[in-house]
């Protein structure tokens, strides 16, 4: 390999990063070994000098020891970073791992929520961490191409994305996220509103009847219903052929997929490793950068959000 390619090879060097409620999962691209790669998304913090005492799997594992005058952070809460300085940290020291010191920074691919206040956070963190470049990609979006959702296709598909503390619905057509909604509260929220019997009848009224479903599906739907009366006669009907697909780390709690199908008389997708989608699409995207950041008609990129 001469000195061109391997300038080459090192100038489009290239890591993702994706992340949920309990871990962060990184992956290198062209030019990398192409390992996958999570660690907790947790940071142990020496409470005396305020410096980093340990960060990740090994956080973890002295957290369950139970240390004196050590703090812990969860940095990740909502599919976003809570605490920003903290994340820096532990994306920096990812990035030091796959790549040691480098003179030329890496691009970093990153999934994220399609807030643009959250979106920016996430990239200056990318970015102080140590990232030359910053593609985001949302998280639905990731989600639908790692379970194999025809996203290029001419008919609108649904992707649900079930976490701990958040969730998100998406129509997705031609590449383009058409409709994108996060809403607060996840797979926690729904088994809390399941204990307490917290329910709302079909028809938006309080009944704790069998025809009830919980709080949160209920707020999905209505944004379902506010999405889906936007569309055409032929784009509704279209949608009603095509599956919807459920996704998330929390996706495989049982029932959760027979519940919506009959909520919404809808064939679901569960894909064998739900949990995984996110990572499996952002390995898949980083095949071909170009085709996630190129302009498309009528949005700024095919990650429009």
């Amino acid at each position: 390999m001469g000195f061109a390619e391997k300038w080459k090879r090192c100038f489009n060097r290239t890591i993702f990063f994706a992340f949920d409620r309990d871990r962060l999962w990184s992956g290198d691209g062209p030019g990398g070994d192409g390992a996958i790669r999570s660690t907790a998304a947790c940071v142990a913090i020496d409470a005396g000098t305020r410096r980093v005492a340990a960060i990740g799997d090994e956080a973890h594992a002295l957290r369950e020891r139970k240390p004196d005058g050590i703090t812990f952070v969860d940095y990740v809460q909502a599919g976003a970073f809570d605490d920003v300085d903290v994340a820096e940290s532990a994306i920096r020291n990812e990035i030091r791992k796959r790549l040691g010191r480098r003179l030329i920074a890496p691009r970093i691919l990153v999934a994220s929520p399609g807030s643009i206040i959250r979106k920016r956070v996430i990239n200056e963190a990318m970015v102080h961490a140590g990232g030359r470049q910053v593609i985001t990609i949302p998280v639905p979006m990731a989600a639908a191409i790692g379970a194999g959702c025809p996203v290029e296709s001419d008919r609108l598909h649904e992707i649900l994305y079930f976490d701990r503390d958040w969730t998100a619905f998406a129509l997705i057509c031609r590449g383009i996220l058409t409709v994108h909604k996060e809403i607060p509260g996840g797979i926690d929220q729904l088994m809390e509103d399941e204990f307490l019997g917290a329910h709302v009848s079909k028809e938006g009224l309080s009944d704790t009847g069998a025809s009830t479903i919980p709080l949160l599906l209920h707020r999905i739907h209505l944004h379902r219903q506010r999405a889906v009366a936007g569309l055409s006669d032929g784009q509704r009907n279209g949608l009603t052929r095509a599956p919807l697909y459920l996704t998330g780390p929390c996706a495989s709690r049982a029932g959760l997929a027979d519940g919506i199908g009959r909520l919404w008389n809808r064939q679901v997708v569960r894909p064998d490793n739900p949990g995984r989608v996110v990572i499996d699409g952002c390995y898949k995207v980083m095949e071909n950068l170009d085709w996630i950041i190129r302009p498309v008609k009528g949005a700024a990129s095919r990650v429009t959000g």
